[in-house]
C-alpha cells in the first residue's frame, strides 16, 4: 500500500471506526459492512434550532456594573461570581447527523479476502471483499466539483441489492420518479448533552407540533441510482437486481440562509420558509448523471489531489510499515514509537480532514468538523472559541491552505454582526464579542442560564482571540483586499477591548471581568474563583490585537485618528508581564489552581502567539521556564500546544515527546482524534488538525521579515525533506536534511523581498534577496 493509504481487515462496527469523506458542504462516514453497508450522512448547515437573541435585558445595568464593583472595589469574588451567572444566556443548540444510506445486499454470507480504507490522496474510501464466488468492491467519494456524495458498487457477478434512507430525526421517506427522498424538520432545541452530567435535564429533544409555527430547518436528502441491472421505486427504497456495476448519487440541502447574520435581517430570517429543496436537489442530481461516473471521479480526484500534493512531509522511515493494516500500525507504534511513516500519515490526515470539511463557501470546522453521527452530540459539537476552533485552523495557512482559513473568516464577519448585541447589551462596549461557545446561530452570549461555571461559560476575548486570525492569514498570504474586507474585525475587536478596560489602581488598566478559560483562581487565603480582572492572558491578546490592527489600519487606509489615540492609550496602562519571584510567568492578579485542562494561558504569546518572544530576554527566559515547570501530556489536543510552545522555544526533543505520545495515544485506530476527558472518550477533530500545525511549526518557524530552517527537528527525523510549507513572509520553502542537518532549502517569494533566513540546528542566519517568482536555493554551507 501506498503511504497515502490507510486500511483495515475487518468492517466498522461504529462509526466512531468509519472512514470520513467529505466536501466542505457535504460529509459521510463509511463502514465498509458486507451484507449492509452504513454510510452516516451530514451537512454542514443541519443544526438544530433557530437564532435567539444574544442579550439579557438591561444585563449592563443590573449584572456587570456591580459584578466590577464587586471585584475591583470590595474584593468579594464570589458575589462577583454570583452576578456573572446571571450573564448566562441559552445554551447552544446542536450540530446533528442528517441519517444514514443503507445498503442491505442479497446472499452475503461468509468473506474472505476483505479490506477498507481511505484513500487520502484521492479522497476515495474503498471497501473489496469475496463471497459466495463473487468479488465485491465499492468505492465512496464526496466531489467538491460537482456538489455530491457519490456510492459506486461494483461486482464480477450479477448481484441484488437494497438502497434505502433513515434518520434519527423526525422524517417521511418518499419515492421521486427516479430516486428517492428523505425529508425533514430538524428539532426546534436540543438540550446540549453534557447537561445529562451537569443538572437534571429538561426534555432533550424538542419539535414543534403545529405545522404552522414550527421552528428548525428543513432538510431533504436525496438519491438516485444508476445500473446496468433493474431498478425499481417503491415504499420509499430502490430495489437493484441482477447488476454488476452501480452508482448512487447523493445530495442533501437545507434551507438555511446564509446570509441572515450579515445582511440586516432579523432572527426569522434565518431560513428560506417557502424554498423548494427538491428542485435543487433535483437540479444537482441531474447535472451529476449527466457528467457520469467517471467524469465525477476524474474531476474529484484532480480536485483532491491538488490539495494533498501542496504539501509533502517526507521523513525517511521503513516502507515495509505500509503494508500493516493501520490498526495494527498504530499497535506497533505505541509500543515501539520507531515509525516515521506512521507519523507521516497522521499529519496528512490532519491535512485531508481539514480541506474536506472547510472549503471557500461552506461552514468553518467545528468540534467534529462535519463528521457527526449523533442527534446530541458531546459538547453540541459546537465552536468552542476558548481553544478549540482557534486550534483548527493554527496548521491552515504553514500548510498550505489558505483557501481553508476563508471559512473562519466568513464565521467571524457573522459574529461581527451578532456579537455586537452581547457587547453593547453586557458590557456597554462598542464593537463586538463572543464568549466560550457559539453554534451556527452564531450565539455570542454566555451559555449556561446560570447553572454553568463560569469558568466555561464567561470568556469575554474568546472573539478577540478568533480575531487574530484575519491577520494570519493576511501575513501569509500578503493579500491586502483580503485586509480590507475583514478589517472589520479586527477593529471591532479592538473597540470592544479599549472599552472593555476597567481602572485597576496603581495605573493600571484591564479587562474585567476576566476568566482563564477551564481553570480557577485562587487567593492566598484559599478563596477560589472563575471570575476576576486583568489575567495576564488577556493582556497578552489585547498587546497583539492593538499592534496588528494598527499595523492593519495602515495599510488598509483607516485613517480614524481617535481610534489609533485610543488604542495607544491604553497599551500606555497595560503592565508588564510580571515574572515571579521563581523566574515564571504569573497571572498578574492572582495565580490558578491546578486543572486537568491543559491551558497554556499565561504563555499564549509563546505558541501560537508571539509577543512573549519580543519582550526581551528576561521575559523570553522566564516563558521558558513557565514552560518547563508546568509541562503535562494528556490524552486529548492539548499536546499538540504544548508542542508547539516547545518548538518556539527550539526544544526539539520536548516538542517531539508530546507529540509521539498524541500519535500513541490522541487518536482511535480509524485516525480520528479523540478526547478522554468526558465520560467516554469521543472524537474531536481538533486533536487532529493540531498535528498539522505541532509539525509544521518543528520543520518551519515565521515571522513576516524571518524564516527558521528546521527549529525544532527531532531525532526521531533524522533524514527526510518536506515540500511546500508557507510562511508569514509570503514564501514558499521546500527543506531537505541529512543526519540530522540542514541540507538545503529552496525559498520562492511571491514578491521582491530581503528576508532573514536561519539554519534552526546551529542557530546561524543570513539575508538574502529574492525576486517575485524566483526560486533561490540555500544550502548549509551558506552559513558559515
Amino acid at each position: 500500500m501506498k503511504n497515502s493509504v490507510i486500511f483495515y481487515k475487518k468492517p466498522a462496527l461504529r462509526y466512531l471506526d468509519a472512514m470520513p469523506v467529505g466536501n466542505g458542504h457535504l460529509g459521510a462516514m463509511v463502514c465498509g459492512g458486507t451484507a449492509t453497508e452504513k454510510i452516516n450522512l451530514n451537512d454542514d448547515t443541519l443544526w438544530s434550532g433557530f437564532p435567539r437573541p444574544n442579550y439579557i435585558d438591561n444585563a449592563y445595568d443590573r449584572f456587570t456594573v456591580r459584578l466590577r464593583k464587586k471585584i475591583l472595589e470590595e474584593g468579594d469574588y464570589y458575589a462577583a461570581e454570583d452576578l456573572a451567572d446571571r450573564l448566562q444566556g441559552h445554551y447552544n443548540e446542536s450540530y446533528i447527523s442528517a441519517g444514514e444510506l443503507l445498503i442491505d445486499f442479497d446472499g452475503i454470507e461468509e468473506v474472505c479476502d476483505y479490506i477498507r480504507g481511505l484513500d487520502m490522496r484521492n479522497g476515495v474510501a474503498f471497501t473489496s471483499f469475496s463471497a459466495g464466488g463473487t468479488n465485491f468492491k465499492r468505492e465512496v467519494f464526496a466531489s467538491a466539483p460537482d456538489k455530491v456524495i457519490v456510492v459506486h458498487l461494483t461486482s464480477d457477478k450479477k448481484a441484488s441489492a437494497t438502497v434505502s434512507l433513515d434518520s434519527m430525526i423526525r422524517h417521511t421517506n418518499s419515492c421521486t420518479p427516479d430516486g428517492i427522498s428523505l425529508c425533514g424538520r430538524a428539532p426546534r432545541h436540543i438540550e446540549a448533552e453534557y447537561l445529562e452530567y451537569t443538572s437534571s435535564c429538561r426534555e432533550a429533544i424538542v419539535y414543534d407540533e403545529v405545522w404552522e409555527r414550527q421552528k428548525g430547518l428543513r432538510f431533504e436528502c436525496h438519491a438516485r441510482a444508476v445500473s446496468d441491472g433493474a431498478c425499481e421505486y417503491k415504499d420509499g427504497k430502490i430495489f437493484i437486481t441482477d447488476a454488476k456495476d452501480t452508482t448512487i448519487y447523493l445530495f442533501i440541502a437545507t434551507n438555511f440562509n446564509p446570509d441572515v447574520f450579515s445582511k440586516g435581517h432579523t432572527v426569522e430570517d434565518y431560513c428560506f420558509p417557502d424554498m423548494d429543496i427538491t428542485s435543487v436537489a433535483e437540479k444537482v442530481l441531474d447535472d451529476a448523471l449527466t457528467m457520469g461516473y467517471e467524469k465525477i471521479l476524474s474531476r474529484h480526484i484532480s480536485d483532491m489531489n491538488e490539495y494533498f500534493d501542496r504539501v509533502d512531509f517526507a521523513p525517511e522511515y521503513d516502507k515495509a510499515l505500509d503494508e500493516l493494516p493501520t490498526d495494527e500500525r498504530k499497535k506497533k507504534y505505541s509500543e515501539s514509537g520507531k515509525d516515521a511513516g506512521f507519523e507521516k500519515q497522521l499529519f496528512d490526515f490532519g491535512r485531508y480532514l481539514l480541506y474536506s470539511c472547510s472549503r471557500p463557501g461552506t461552514q468553518a470546522a467545528n468540534l467534529q468538523g462535519i463528521w457527526c453521527w449523533q442527534m446530541r452530540p458531546a459538547w453540541s459539537c459546537n465552536y468552542t472559541i476558548n481553544i478549540n476552533t482557534q486550534m483548527n485552523y493554527w496548521g491552515v495557512e504553514i500548510a498550505n491552505m489558505p483557501e481553508c482559513h476563508l471559512p473562519l473568516m466568513d464565521f467571524l464577519n457573522d459574529i461581527s454582526y451578532t456579537g455586537k448585541d452581547t457587547a453593547s447589551g453586557h458590557y456597554n462596549a462598542r464593537g463586538f464579542c463572543a464568549h466560550h461557545n457559539v453554534d451556527m446561530w452564531r450565539s455570542t452570549i454566555p451559555v449556561g442560564e446560570g447553572e454553568t461555571n463560569c469558568m466555561w461559560s464567561i470568556f469575554p476575548t474568546g472573539g478577540l482571540w478568533l480575531s487574530l486570525h484575519v491577520w494570519d492569514h493576511y501575513l501569509f498570504t500578503e493579500d491586502v483586499e483580503f485586509l480590507k474586507k475583514y478589517y472589520h474585525i479586527l477593529k471591532g475587536s479592538a473597540l470592544f477591548a479599549i472599552d472593555m478596560m476597567c481602572d485597576m489602581g496603581g495605573g493600571v488598566l484591564g479587562i474585567c471581568p476576566a476568566t482563564v478559560p477551564e481553570h480557577r483562581y485562587k487567593k492566598p487565603d484559599g478563596t477560589v474563583f472563575a471570575v476576576g480582572a486583568g489575567s495576564t492572558f488577556d493582556y497578552e491578546l489585547v498587546t497583539e490585537l492593538f499592534d496588528y490592527t494598527k499595523t492593519a489600519a495602515s495599510l488598509v487606509g483607516d485613517d480614524d485618528a481617535d481610534f489609533i489615540a485610543e488604542m495607544e492609550n491604553v497599551i500606555k496602562h497595560i503592565p508588564p508581564i510580571p515574572v515571579d519571584s521563581k523566574g515564571e510567568i504569573s497571572d498578574w492578579q492572582f495565580e490558578c489552581e491546578p486543572s486537568p485542562y491543559l491551558w497554556l494561558d499565561k504563555l499564549y504569546g509563546l505558541y501560537p502567539g508571539f509577543c512573549l518572544t519580543q519582550m526581551g530576554d528576561n521575559v523570553l527566559a522566564a516563558a521558558k521556564k513557565t514552560l518547563d515547570v508546568n509541562d503535562q501530556t494528556t490524552n486529548s489536543f492539548g499536546n499538540c500546544w504544548y508542542s508547539g510552545a516547545w518548538s518556539r522555544i527550539g526544544r526539539a526533543d520536548k516538542a517531539y515527546e508530546k507529540l509521539e505520545y498524541h500519535f500513541k495515544h490522541g487518536t482511535f485506530d480509524s485516525l480520528l482524534g479523540l478526547n478522554t476527558s468526558y465520560p467516554e472518550s469521543v472524537f474531536q477533530i481538533d486533536s487532529n488538525l493540531g498535528i498539522v500545525a505541532a509539525v509544521g511549526e518543528m520543520l518551519i518557524h515565521s515571522t513576516p521579515s524571518k524564516i527558521i530552517l528546521l527549529p525544532a527537528l527531532p531525532q526521531a527525523w533524522q533524514e527526510g525533506n518536506v515540500k511546500g510549507l508557507r510562511t508569514r513572509c509570503g514564501c514558499a520553502v521546500c527543506v531537505e536534511w541529512e543526519k540530522g542537518m540542514l541540507k538545503k532549502a529552496i525559498i520562492t517569494s511571491e514578491k521582491d523581498r530581503i528576508i532573514t533566513v536561519s539554519n534552526g540546528v546551529d542557530g546561524k542566519e543570513k539575508k538574502i534577496t529574492l525576486a517575485a517568482g524566483v526560486a533561490v536555493e540555500v544550502d548549509s554551507c551558506d552559513f558559515e
